[in-house]
């Protein structure tokens, strides 16, 4: 039942983004008088399509992609009024770039959201035991989980590094150590021995400290400012993954594993889906709409931004390349395109037994 519910959950994240990104398009084209033949959502075969109007409205079967297909990409339709063509290079940029810019958009506007409704974690000076270990020096003393660390041999402790040097130099001594526990009124002295060859991962005194964390309110503009500087990491991010999965495929012949497909996509949003809950959904949604932005920006036939090419050196050197060369590219692109998403699915079934 739950793998049912992530794979629900893929298709109405992905769908979702495939319709704001071609939604990016068609509106932007339909405002510059552009006829729009096809919006379709999914990659043929076609499941359903309704035409209104002169626009075709389909869902099709394969749920990583969609389109709109707009008058003037077959030659025959070039010289219309309302051709694709005929519109000079600055409106056929802003249609081809609205798709991603919605992507953008939409992810700033996730990050935001999450910093203004979640606030920001701050590191306090407060030092807490996060686990105690069964059988070790720390149980044995009476340490508890979430007791204050006040001081270590009567040195004050704000800072983990400080407890681990005081700790980690007195091994097989008493250690006076002085405590707030919740709840409690007054300080607590325990005495604790430190073993000298600890059992691999607990430490000397079997205990796991780590700094308390707290959650503060923000204000808008530090919201702004948050999820301006978290869409600018994930897309560093991207780009750097972009050229790792670049540089794997012509030195390796191989996709790294930090790149994943559909399946991989999948597996990522069910996790965070048991793991923090709408929350996670939702920082993800904004994670992959910063992802598809960046990727269908690139120069590469098929994309967004390898129909953009063309259009820049035509508003540039004011010489266009010829339709027909341009849609085999594209056409050859496309299927460039599936072969690396197939390769990559096969990468994501092998993880995943």
């Amino acid at each position: 039942m739950s793998e049912v519910l992530n794979w629900l959950l893929f298709i109405l994240v992905l769908g979702i983004l495939i319709l704001i990104h071609e939604m990016g398009h068609f509106f932007t084209a339909r405002w510059f008088g552009i006829g729009v033949k096809e919006f379709a959502i999914g990659l043929p075969p076609r499941l359903f399509g309704k035409k209104h109007g002169d626009t075709v409205y389909a869902i099709n079967a394969i749920p990583v992609g969609g389109y709109v297909r707009l008058v003037g990409e077959d030659e025959a339709e070039a010289n219309t009024p309302d051709s694709f063509q005929v519109k000079p290079p600055w409106q056929r940029f802003i249609v081809l770039f609205a798709g991603s810019a919605t992507h953008f958009i939409l992810a700033f506007l996730i990050f935001f959201g999450l910093s203004l409704a979640l606030g920001k974690s701050v590191v306090t000076d407060r030092i807490l035991v996060q686990e105690v270990a069964d059988g070790g020096p720390a149980q044995v003393a009476g340490f508890r989980a979430g007791d204050e660390i006040l001081t270590v041999e009567g040195r004050q402790i704000d800072e983990t590094e400080a407890f681990l040097e005081e700790v980690g130099g007195r091994a097989g001594t008493p250690v006076a150590v002085e405590i707030r526990r919740e709840g409690a009124t007054d300080l607590t002295q325990l005495t604790v021995i430190p073993r000298q060859n600890p059992p691999a991962g607990e430490g000397p005194m079997g205990v796991v400290i780590t700094p308390d964390v707290e959650q503060q309110s923000v204000t808008l503009i530090e919201a702004v400012q948050a999820g301006f500087e978290t869409e600018v990491y994930v897309v560093q991010a991207t780009f750097s993954a972009v050229g790792e999965l670049v540089s794997s495929i012509f030195t390796q012949a191989r996709v790294p594993d930090t790149v994943s497909g559909p399946l991989g996509i999948q597996q990522e949003l069910g996790r965070a889906r048991e793991s923090m809950g709408f929350v996670g959904i939702l920082f993800l949604s904004g994670l992959l709409a910063a992802n598809l932005a960046v990727f269908n920006l690139l120069p590469f036939p098929a994309l967004d931004g390898g129909r953009i090419v063309p259009v820049i050196f035509e508003w540039i050197t004011r010489k266009r390349i010829p339709p027909e060369k341009e849609s085999l590219v594209h056409t050859v692109g496309f299927f460039l395109l599936l072969l690396l998403i197939v390769f990559v699915t096969a990468q994501d079934i092998q993880r995943f037994f």
